[in-house]
């Protein structure tokens, strides 16, 4: 008894019109939870507008939670993407009723444009995610007491995208060349969706593939909404949601289980190497003598001085992006376009493993890669617990696009490791490349 607690086509569809006689998935919305994420502490940088890593304690904080049971969510430290942790969402068809539905699912705030990103790494594990002839749905965007407009579900192993500009019917786009679908592994979702009744644009890539072009309406028209409506922008919600499980109802299956990485939400200026969940190591390469050099963000990478730099790896923290600019004051910008940023304003730091104990010389690439003025990036960084740079503002060293280096000698290891920590004064520290040379 359950309990009530609250493929590229354009304007062409991959897929087939089909007509809904499902029911309706009804929710109920507090209206008071619309704040605007530009104005508030979620944004991480200048295009994402929400990040979450799981790295740290403070989980979805001042997003809406639907779980109505202790497994409903937890933190995974086995099954993870990028880091050392991963989000696990639970639902069983025994669960209670949560916002009039069989759900675990977190809601995000309401948005004040209709051009949004949308991003996160997913993993099924096949033992808990088995075939079923009934759909759940595993994201959706949420318009109003009704079905949403649009929304990612898996029916029968296979995947598809279902959109509609009207109540009454849904386009149903496969995800073509990703059925059946693959477990056990991770792999990387992003959504670039600007929302219209008539010309909405949905582009859809699965690890960096574009998968999904369509042209068309992707939303319900204000008019069609019910009176009172609040959500006249479809609100994003991730997790589990199967209505063929609400009241006493049951399926092929009894229970659901899948993992979410790296979730992000980008605002209309974001590009897909801002969105892409990027795979990275919490371990650091083996220690050697002589120098250490990490590509912070990237892959390995041999400079213009036939140096090899060791891909990113020994990080607590922080999140990895590349950006496509033009980088000055270097014979090497690729070195400079990948790097580490803090995750909402979070310290992170890299342990950089030595042979021996004695000095170091240790070297702080740096570039700005977004603003263009300065104070608007500030923080400290400290090298073995001790304070290097203070307040530092690479824009108003360096300007825009220039690449500088910081460097600092006689630094005393005698453990081993050396440790570097970030913290963010004024938006998010930065680091793009580290360099750690034995004096």
């Amino acid at each position: 008894m359950k309990l009530k607690l609250s493929g590229i086509f354009a304007p062409i569809l991959i897929g087939a019109l089909a007509i809904s006689c499902e029911p309706k998935e009804l929710e109920e919305i507090a209206p008071a939870n619309t704040l605007s994420l530009e104005n508030t502490k979620f944004a991480t940088s200048a295009n994402l507008l929400i990040e979450e890593t799981f790295e740290t304690s403070s989980l979805f904080s001042g997003i809406r939670q639907q779980f109505g049971t202790s497994h409903a969510f937890s933190v995974s430290s086995t099954t993870v993407y990028n880091g050392s942790k991963a989000g696990r969402f639970e639902l069983r068809d025994s669960d209670p009723l949560v916002s009039n539905g069989t759900r675990s699912e977190v809601l995000f705030p309401a948005q004040n444009s209709m051009d949004r990103w949308y991003a996160f790494s997913l993993y099924l594990p096949s033992e808990h995610w088995q075939s079923d002839s009934k759909q759940e749905i595993i994201t959706q965007w949420h318009q109003g007491p009704t079905n949403p407009p649009m929304s990612l579900r898996i029916i029968n192993d296979r995947m598809f995208l279902d959109v509609r500009r009207f109540a009454g019917s849904s386009i149903k786009l496969p995800v073509e060349g990703w059925n059946p679908l693959p477990k056990d592994q991770w792999v990387s979702i992003v959504f670039h969706i600007v929302f219209d009744h008539h010309a909405g644009v949905t582009d859809m890539w699965v690890n960096g593939e574009k998968k999904l072009a369509y042209r068309g309406g992707n939303c319900f028209a204000e008019k069609d909404l019910a009176r009172g409506t609040t959500e006249i922008i479809p609100r994003w919600k991730l997790g589990i949601y199967k209505s063929d499980w609400n009241g006493t109802k049951t399926t092929d299956t009894k229970k659901r289980v899948l993992y979410f990485d790296e979730i992000r939400m980008g605002n209309e200026r974001a590009t897909l190497a801002d969105m892409t969940p990027r795979k990275g190591t919490t371990s650091p390469p083996p220690a050697v003598s002589g120098s250490m050099l990490t590509n912070v963000g990237g892959t390995q990478l041999i400079d213009s001085q036939s140096r090899t730099w060791s891909a990113d790896g020994g990080f607590t923290g922080g999140v990895v992006a590349e950006k496509s600019i033009s980088v000055s004051g270097t014979s090497d910008a690729n070195l400079y376009r990948s790097y580490r940023y803090a995750s909402s304003g979070r310290t992170f730091g890299y342990s950089v493993p030595v042979k021996s104990s004695g000095l170091y010389t240790v070297k702080l690439h740096f570039v700005e890669p977004y603003f263009k003025a300065s104070n608007a990036r500030v923080f400290d960084v400290s090298v073995q617990g001790k304070r290097v740079l203070s307040s530092y503002d690479i824009h108003r060293e360096a300007g825009f696009g220039r690449a500088v280096v910081k460097t600092f000698t006689g630094v005393s290891v005698t453990n081993g490791t050396l440790n570097i920590d970030f913290a963010s004064l004024k938006n998010n520290a930065i680091v793009s490349a580290i360099e750690v040379v034995e004096q």
